[in-house]
């Protein structure tokens, strides 16, 4: 799958600190100390140290410094990062030195002075900016080439070289000293010296040192490997010579990883006038299954392969190396890459080899280690663009598993000032598919540390995934949608909202079939889902009743209902869409009467019970009045010999009561109701004449 690839936030000013750019030709400044030497480690949460060699004036000469970026590119030590020492003692120039990240984010920095009496020093800087072993650091000795191995357990192996023979000593994690008696590196040969190299931990505290044994000049070392125990014990019968003739520069660094117990120790040198890189596997027992000097990068031996830098992925059975390719004239460069099965030692890409960019007079090679993300080899190159030694460019390459570019233009730009020279370069570990390089990068006359970084983590498209329950008018969403940064929603009311919550609420005005759309987006892409939702208002189907001789009237409290299904008792039962009904009994009695309410979202059921009693009712009970309608006018006319109504009284079939009449002792026989102002519908009138005689009729208003 193609990697899509994106830069980080833009910087407002190129004064000032601030955090990743996208801006190729600005990059992130990470402090505004000056530089001339500087090496970087990334954190294992994706923060990036940057430590600093800064020249002042005489006579401190040079202050080692610090500076932390956050995850998000933004430096956590001030403006000219953290002061870590300007005491040791330095004259106009600096010797090798080392850093290294514990588990914790804890930055050690191994130093020596070169003004003084040569002490070697080592500080330990918390992410947090403190110095928990206090202003000096704690002082090892006096030598040089110190080299660092945090331990899982908090301790820290130090190695340096305080006369011929390199030391090695181990400190717990408050910088107090744990062996009684440091281990001395012996070499083969009397006469020879032991520059300490590379550090790696295997289990149960063991550790491998590669140090290099040398007899006289550079190259003229041959790196050996030995292992110790966490309490400094040799764990092997004596140090294993892991090649036979190709002679090392002490002063290089070389990659030495693990898979389990097992080490690959990655290096090149001198075969008399011809440079070869090598990859040699060591045996957790100290045996070499690929022989003598391991697995040689390329068979042939017409050209050089320099500075060559070896990784692996995590949990990958191949290991990935590069190399700068040169004729034997060293005139102009070329890079390579190659795949060695970890096991077997088989060369994947060729004997010889990948050619990533042809021998030419563009001299595009790799600056900085090789590292490994979802298999991919990742490296940064100069395109050829320089002053004649330092970069002027740098470009980030990416190759799939089988070598070929993953972009198009292979190069994505890493570093491009115009005018800058870059010098010092370091590609850390990557972290989440994030690329960082840091570097020393003069402009204007002034060497600064700069950093930038490129996100490779390939582009997903984002996938929108909704649920929701209604309670009545409110809505509650679940977003459920992948690979998204945020959601853009359109809740067909015209309301609409960006966010990037789990869950949200959104109440409607009314009831209604509304379009919903959520649009899911990303860097890359965007997902649109649209769905129709129903809501409705609170259904209930409670009622009330009202009766009249033998005839029962019915009424829901709330007239939400799309159809009422009414049972009234008797074996008769109806759907009705409005909120009212009326039933004509056929016998008197009790009547359990049930309703099941309906709507577009759900359903409602109420009972009640009606009496009726009117039917049989003795005629002479009943008063017998005539009602008369002129459009206007409701007139109630009874015969005279009742004596009048006495009382008169008129509701809906709801039972709200419309209108009220009593004559107190006259009697009247004919009542007139102005009904002009009322609504159409059906009403009941109940009376009482003076002879005792009940009046009971049902009038529907046209």
């Amino acid at each position: 799958m193609k990697h899509l690839f994106s830069l980080c936030l833009a910087l407002a000013s190129t004064t000032l600190l601030g955090q990743w750019t996208t801006n190729t030709a600005l990059n992130t400044l990470a402090a505004q100390s000056a530089t001339d030497d500087l090496m970087s480690k990334a954190t294992l949460d994706g923060r990036t140290y940057i430590a600093f060699w800064s020249p002042v004036s005489a006579p401190v000469y040079y202050e080692m410094r610090v500076q932390l970026l956050d995850s998000a590119g933004v430096p956590q030590f001030g403006t000219n990062g953290l002061l870590v020492d300007n005491s040791i003692g330095m004259s106009t120039s600096t010797v090798t030195w080392d850093i290294a990240v514990d588990n914790n984010h804890n930055l050690y920095v191994g130093i020596t002075g070169t003004g003084g009496n040569g002490d070697a020093r080592v500080h330990k800087v918390s992410a947090n900016g403190t110095k928990p072993w206090g202003t000096n650091g704690i002082t090892v000795g006096q030598g040089y080439s110190v080299k660092l191995l945090p331990l899982n357990s908090g301790d820290l192996i130090v190695s340096y070289q305080p006369g011929t023979h390199a030391q090695i000593k181990k400190y717990n994690a408050s910088g107090v000293s744990q062996w009684t008696t440091p281990i001395t590196v012996t070499p083969t040969i009397a006469s020879h010296s032991t520059v300490p190299g590379e550090l790696v931990e295997i289990s149960a505290g063991k550790f491998i040192l590669v140090f290099h044994d040398k007899g006289g000049f550079s190259p003229s070392a041959l790196p050996f490997a030995h292992c110790y125990s966490s309490a400094g014990a040799a764990v092997w019968t004596g140090p294993v010579a892991i090649s036979s003739g190709t002679y090392t520069y002490t002063f290089n660094r070389y990659n030495l990883i693990t898979r389990g117990d097992t080490a690959y120790f990655g290096y090149g040198g001198a075969q008399g006038m011809n440079l070869q890189s090598f990859i040699q596997r060591i045996n957790p027992d100290g045996t070499l299954p690929w022989g003598a000097n391991g697995v040689d990068f390329g068979v042939q031996n017409t050209l050089y392969e320099r500075s060559m830098s070896l990784a692996r992925g995590d949990d990958s059975k191949y290991l990935w190396a590069i190399a700068e390719m040169t004729t034997t004239s060293q005139g102009n460069m070329g890079e390579a890459v190659q795949k060695i099965h970890a096991s077997t030692g088989a060369r994947l890409l060729g004997s010889n080899g990948l050619t990533v960019f042809s021998i030419g007079t563009s001299d595009i090679s790799h600056r900085g280690n090789l590292q490994v993300y979802d298999d991919h080899p990742v490296f940064l190159v100069s395109d050829g663009n320089s002053n004649g030694v330092f970069a002027q460019d740098l470009l980030l390459i990416e190759l799939d598993s089988l070598g070929n570019f993953m972009h198009t233009p292979p190069g994505l730009a890493l570093a491009t000032n115009a005018s800058g020279v870059k010098s010092r370069i370091h590609f850390l570990r990557m972290n989440g598919g994030k690329a960082i390089g840091a570097w020393a990068e003069l402009r204007s006359g002034v060497s600064h540390p700069y950093a930038q970084m490129l996100d490779l983590t390939p582009c997903q498209a984002p996938l929108t995934q909704l649920q929701f329950q209604s309670n009545g008018l409110s809505v509650q969403w679940a977003n459920n949608s992948l690979n998204a940064d945020s959601v853009y929603w359109d809740f067909g009311d015209g309301n609409t909202l960006w966010s990037s919550a789990s869950a949200l609420n959104h109440t409607y005005s009314q009831a209604g079939t509304y379009q919903v759309c959520a649009v899911s987006v990303n860097s890359c892409a965007s997902d649109t889902l649209c769905s129709l939702i129903t809501l409705c208002a609170p259904l209930s189907a409670a009622f009330q009743t009202n009766t009249l001789m033998d005839s029962a009237f019915f009424w829901l409290s709330t007239t939400s209902a799309d159809s009422v299904m009414w049972d009234y008792g008797d074996g008769v039962s109806e759907t009705r869409t409005d909120s009212i009904a009326s039933h004509l009994y056929a016998a008197n009695g009790p009547y359990t009467v049930s309703a099941m309410a309906y709507d577009a979202c759900t359903t409602d059921s109420a009972t009640a019970t009606v009496v009726i009693y009117g039917i049989g009712l003795d005629p002479a009970q009943i008063s017998d009045w005539l009602l008369r309608f002129d459009g206007q006018v409701l007139s109630i006319q009874g015969p005279t010999h009742t004596g009048g109504l006495v009382s008169l009284q008129i509701t809906q079939v709801d039972g709200r009561q419309m209108a009220r009449f009593s004559a107190g002792q006259d009697a009247a026989s004919l009542w007139k109701w102005d009904v002009s102002q009322i609504p159409p519908g059906m009403y009941i009138l109940q009376g009482m004449d003076r002879q005792g005689k009940a009046f009971r009729s049902r009038w529907v208003r046209p």
